[in-house]
């Protein structure tokens, strides 16, 4: 699966991943976490969050056909009515299997390995804190660009199981949060790495459909493309993309890097 050896934390974590029909890093995904995690669980729902249901035969076929050496890849179809009850979901399964811990991954989201590892090894010092939070970097148009400076939002990475549960999408209830410093890791966030056709799918079948601001994907996503001084890029909350500037080749995680 990867060039790496397995993480020696990896048993103490499950990684749940709530997809539907967003095959675009998928495969970088799981080449990127596979040996952190003792199992990765991927909840595909019958449709998608918001909006109406689409083509999800590529997501489905990325998670059949990806190299699975060790068996840790399971498929669990469902009906579920929310991304809250999904998310709720994996944790009761992983409570099943006995692990200790979830990984929150979403579809989208990279990792160096090596930095993924020390992130679990810090949890791990820590078993009173129920909730873990993490900075990430995050992509514009491709793995070229990111934003500029890197957005203040720190999302939930990892739950202990039995000390918390999902409240509200991906934000949690629990006893004890507490944030990982980015020096010790950091995720990659491809949400806005993607084709034009892609964006637009995104924005009208994600939590956050309802909240787009009018003309955003003509007036903002594809105006950069011919001005990249355009600012306030997000689409919801406009000073969270401050601007996108290129990122370097050294700065992205081994599954990203050309060459």
């Amino acid at each position: 699966m990867s060039d790496t050896q397995p993480s020696s934390s990896a048993n103490s974590f499950g990684g749940v991943c709530c997809v539907y029909d967003d095959p675009t890093w998928l495969a970088e995904m799981i080449r990127s976490t596979y040996d952190n995690v003792a199992v990765l669980l991927f909840l595909v729902g019958e449709k998608p969050w918001n909006g109406s249901a689409t083509d999800n035969r590529e997501t489905i076929r990325i998670i059949e056909n990806t190299p699975d050496p060790a068996g840790k890849l399971k498929l669990i179809r469902g009906q579920w009515t929310s991304e809250t009850e999904q998310r709720n979901a994996g944790l009761l399964l992983l409570q099943n299997l006995g692990i200790p811990y979830c990984f929150t991954v979403d579809a989208d989201e990279i990792y160096d390995p090596l930095e993924l590892e020390s992130m679990q090894r810090l949890v791990l010092t820590k078993p009173e804190v129920g909730a873990w939070y993490m900075s990430w970097w995050t992509y514009w148009k491709s793995e070229r660009y990111r934003i500029d400076p890197p957005e203040e939002f720190q999302p939930l990475v990892f739950l202990r199981i039995g000390r918390g549960k999902f409240a509200e999408h991906r934000a949690v209830v629990a006893h004890g949060h507490e944030a990982i410093p980015s020096t010790v890791g950091m995720c990659h966030h491809m949400s806005y790495a993607r084709s034009d056709e892609e964006i637009a799918r995104k924005i009208s079948t994600f939590s956050h459909a309802h909240e787009i601001r009018p003309g955003w994907f003509e007036d903002i996503w594809l105006r950069w493309d011919s001005n990249h001084a355009l600012e306030n890029l997000h689409p919801v909350y406009p000073h969270a993309y401050r601007r996108a500037v290129e990122q370097p080749q050294s700065a992205l995680p081994p599954v990203l890097r050309h060459g």
